[in-house]
């Protein structure tokens, strides 16, 4: 993939060291200086709008050569195709809402399945879609949420993958944390319900907050993301990643030796905040935790990698890490990028080389650096 970072505009690229930042047995000196190169995007004279803080880049996937980003506009309901060769805005798709073709207007989920189709999640319906938004085929798991007594009255509100005909998914309320997983075998419409023991550790990082006499549940997000032999579960707030194997019955915990661990408290109940105020100081207090995003394969080293970063307690910079994983999930380094301060939207691996993609004035770009030092 051919990098062009356009200096005049935005003077970030440097020569930067990579260094290692903890002080436990997974830790490994890197000495080896790397590049940094910030990405701009062309947007042709379009206004492009990716939400506050590119906020829809949770909803963004790549294609199958990593040439193309694909993001779901959540609130236009529209496809923003962004050339990553060429770093520039492709085309927007505007996708129907009604009709034989319609998706509806409420979105929860996306999945860039393969160049030729690309999953988007509704309420409880999962529209799978050609790149030019015509519709191929509709899964509606309402009617399985209304077989059994756990699930009747829960939604599909979190995270979902798809995979081999199954759907992965979380069945919950706006008001519970997911303890369940169901797999859902499209062939033959059956499906199978997994304790999810990652409940345990969510309710560390959730909060209801009390607004006269409204109650406000925040709860952190599960993502899932492909593994060798299943789907990986990760949530943004939690160091902790637990997998589930195909043919298995069980979703186990690959356990992880850090001390990020230690900022994960277990309790037995959901903290409650009385006030906004008390909401907005637990906020300022949490951003200086670390937070996670989905671990991405690379296919060359046989390893995972997943970005995290946390606010640093004496100023407005973000710390930024990488932590590498073993084909097993096994946690094998973490290091610290010196010199990337801004906070992460999202995370990409593209060859060998990481796009973490930040806000420049609210303009999407990106700071790449190649990842083979790390390893």
């Amino acid at each position: 993939m051919v990098i062009k970072s356009l200096f005049y505009v935005y003077p970030l690229a440097c020569i930067l060291l990579v260094c290692s930042c903890m002080g436990r047995s997974e830790n490994s000196n890197i000495e080896s200086s790397i590049a940094i190169d910030t990405v701009l995007i062309n947007t042709k004279s379009e206004l492009l709008y990716l939400g506050d803080n590119l906020d829809f880049l949770r909803f963004s996937g790549l294609s199958d050569d990593e040439s193309l980003l694909y993001v779901l506009d959540p609130e236009n309901i529209r496809l923003i195709l962004v050339d990553l060769l060429n770093n520039e805005l492709e085309s927007i798709i505007e996708l129907e809402k009604e009709g034989p073709n319609g998706i509806g207007t409420f979105v929860t989920g996306f999945q860039v399945l393969n160049d030729s189709t690309l999953i988007i999640k509704g309420r409880n319906e999962f529209f799978f879609l050609n790149p030019l938004g015509h519709i191929l085929k509709k899964i509606d798991l309402n009617h399985i949420l209304y077989l059994d007594n756990e699930l009747i009255g829960k939604s599909l509100w979190n995270g979902f993958f798809y995979k081999n005909g199954k759907i992965y998914c979380f069945p919950t309320t706006i008001r519970e944390l997911p303890d369940l997983m169901i797999v859902y075998d499209s062939e033959f419409d059956s499906f199978e319900k997994i304790k999810n023991p990652y409940v345990d550790f969510l309710i560390a990082g959730s909060t209801v907050t009390l607004i006269g006499k409204s109650r406000v549940y925040d709860f952190p997000n599960i993502s899932l993301s492909d593994y060798e032999k299943g789907v990986v579960l990760n949530s943004n707030s939690l160091p902790q990643l637990f997998s589930y194997s195909i043919g298995g019955h069980i979703i186990e915990e690959n356990k992880q030796d850090t001390s990020f661990n230690d900022d994960v408290i277990l309790t037995d109940g959901i903290l409650e905040l009385n006030g906004e105020e008390a909401y907005q100081n637990f906020k300022k207090d949490d951003e200086k935790k670390m937070k996670f995003f989905s671990p991405k394969w690379h296919e060359s080293s046989k390893k995972f990698y997943r970005l995290g970063y946390r606010k640093s307690s004496v100023s407005d910079d973000y710390q930024n890490y990488l932590f590498v994983y073993d084909s097993s999930l096994k946690l094998v380094k973490i290091s610290c990028v010196l010199g990337v301060n801004m906070q992460p939207i999202e995370f990409y691996l593209i060859d060998s080389n990481a796009f973490i993609a930040v806000s420049f004035y609210d303009d999407l770009g990106f700071l790449s650096f190649n990842i083979n030092p790390f390893n």
